[in-house]
């Protein structure tokens, strides 16, 4: 029994180093492209374009900032709320797994949000204009 305890207990510390790190890897302001939203707004506003399709451009990398701090601190509460839990005794089963799914449900909904975003601002762009951007 003791094995088995001890066992559940790391499974719970990688689960919990899993989510937090996972966390990190959408530091605020970087894009899934390894830069960060002031290189991207930089590369948006050399680019020779439209004038109403860059400054939505650019409204876009901000809103994609917005919701990149808002994930961001709704994941760090979790993860608060999951490492006070996983310190006590009496935590249940059930107690992680409604944090882990509320974890799972924010990171899901900021997938959609950076999906969306991201086709939005491809709708905006040129192939060239994005390769330029995004180093293609």
């Amino acid at each position: 029994m003791g094995l088995i305890r001890n066992q559940s207990g790391q499974i719970l510390v990688i689960l919990a180093t899993t989510l937090l790190f996972g966390g990190a890897t959408v530091a605020v302001g970087v894009m899934t492209t390894g830069q960060t939203a002031k290189e991207i707004t930089k590369k948006i506003k050399n680019l020779e374009m439209d004038e109403d399709r860059q400054d939505e451009a650019l409204r876009l990398i901000k809103q994609w900032k917005k919701d990149g701090k808002a994930f961001w601190k709704a994941d760090q509460k979790n993860m608060k709320k999951l490492f006070k839990l996983m310190k006590k005794y009496e935590t249940t089963p059930g107690e992680l797994d409604e944090l882990v799914a509320a974890q799972d449900r924010n990171a899901d909904e900021n997938d959609r949000i950076l999906l969306d975003n991201r086709f939005a601002l491809k709708e905006q762009m040129t192939k060239e204009q994005w390769d330029a951007v995004f180093d293609q």
